[in-house]
Order: structure tokens, then sequence, then C-alpha cells
């Protein structure tokens, strides 16, 4: 094997954080684009500015040059002008979906390499064995930690068979009236409703949840 040392042209690389993991989602992106030798420029939400100036000024405490890292605040003329200046060659935003989508196709459309992170929920399956107090306890955590604004979140519990599904439940401490967010869903069947509202389908149709909160369906095995 040979091994060539070889210089590259360094570029300018953007960041789009949101506004609820200001300093964390950040985390994910300056580190590799410094350390591969570009520059990078940061657009943080509207929403929690501070963070990123604090950022800014800590690494030029530790001697990062001027002009290596940068901050560049605004709403969404700031993206757009993010997206189509030229001299920018790539972007990684994390966000919602319908703004991760925009993103990702205006800088295709002008030739950027792009990741683009939406909004995602997840399922949490529980099984028989499971240690129903702790299931629970991590089950509202997931489901309802910053107040559910966060792509880790869970919106859909399955537990699998009947009994599982009656534990669980005993365990869980129900909102009051109509307006709980945490409804039961018998599946497997045509479709789960609360009045006109489908809240959950199975038997190889897609399981969903409407309206934020969290569907608890039950699982046959």
């Amino acid at each position: 094997m040979t091994t060539r040392p070889r210089a590259s042209r360094s570029a300018w690389l953007a960041g789009i954080t949101p506004f609820n993991f200001p300093v964390m989602v950040l985390m994910w992106m300056f580190p590799v684009a410094l350390a591969c030798g570009n520059a990078f420029i940061l657009k943080p939400s509207e929403r929690d500015p501070s963070a990123s100036l604090i950022m800014a000024e800590w690494l030029k405490e530790a001697g990062l040059p001027d002009g290596v890292f940068n901050v560049v605040q605004g709403d969404k003329e700031a993206v757009d002008a993010l997206l189509h200046h030229p001299d920018i060659s790539a972007i990684s935003f994390v966000s919602s979906t319908p703004i991760a989508q925009y993103i990702y196709s205006t800088a295709a459309d002008t030739g950027k390499r792009c990741q683009a992170l939406g909004g995602a929920k997840n399922h949490m399956i529980v099984m028989p064995d499971a240690d129903m107090d702790q299931a629970v306890d991590a089950l509202m955590g997931a489901a309802y930690g910053s107040a559910g604004e966060r792509c880790m979140a869970i919106s859909v519990a399955v537990p699998v068979g009947e009994e599982t599904a009656d534990r669980l439940i005993s365990v869980i401490r129900l909102g009051p009236g109509e307006g709980s967010l945490i409804r039961f869903c018998k599946v497997p069947g045509p479709a789960c409703r609360t009045g006109d509202v489908p809240l959950g389908r199975c038997c190889g149709d897609l399981v969903h949840s409407a309206g934020g909160g969290l569907t608890v369906l039950r699982c046959r095995r």
C-alpha cells in the first residue's frame, strides 16, 4: 500500500440548526468540517441565537483564527442566502420535515451537497417480560420529554400480547376527559378511531398517530 499526502482546496460549509437543541446539533456539524480543513458558517434558529454566539466566543478564545467559524443570524432570508451563495459547497440541516425537503431540493438545484434531517417519530415495543413500571417511566420520558419536540420522541407504543397490553394500560395514568394525549387502539382491525379521527392501522397497513400525543396499540402475537 502506498500512501501519499495530497493538498485539496478548503471549502465553505454551512449548518442550519433547530431551536430545541441549539448546541448538541451544532456539535454534530462544525467539528468535522473544521477537522477536514473547511471554514464553517452557522445559521442558528432565530428563537435561541445566544448559544451560537457563546460557542463562537469560546472557539476564538481557544485560538481558532478569525473567519474559520462564523455565525449568521436571521430567518428564511438568511437561509436562502446560504443556499444560493456560489462559494458554499455543502449544507447540513436539522429541523422539521417540510423545511428539510425545501432545503434539500434548493441545495440540489444550486449544485450543493446536502444532508437534510427532518422530523421523526418512533415506535416502542413492550415485550411480555418487561418490567412495566420501568417501561412506563421510559415511555413517558420518551413521549413527552422536551414537550415531544425532538426526533427521538416516541409516539406509538406496541405491547406484544393482550396480557402485556392490559398490564401496560393498568400502569399508565390517563389524563382527564376527551382531551387526553394518550389513546388506546385495538389492532388488528380496519381502523382505530376516536370520533372521526383515524389513529392506527395494522395487518400490513401503516401504523400512525394523528394530532400528536401517544397512541398505544394492542398487538396480538
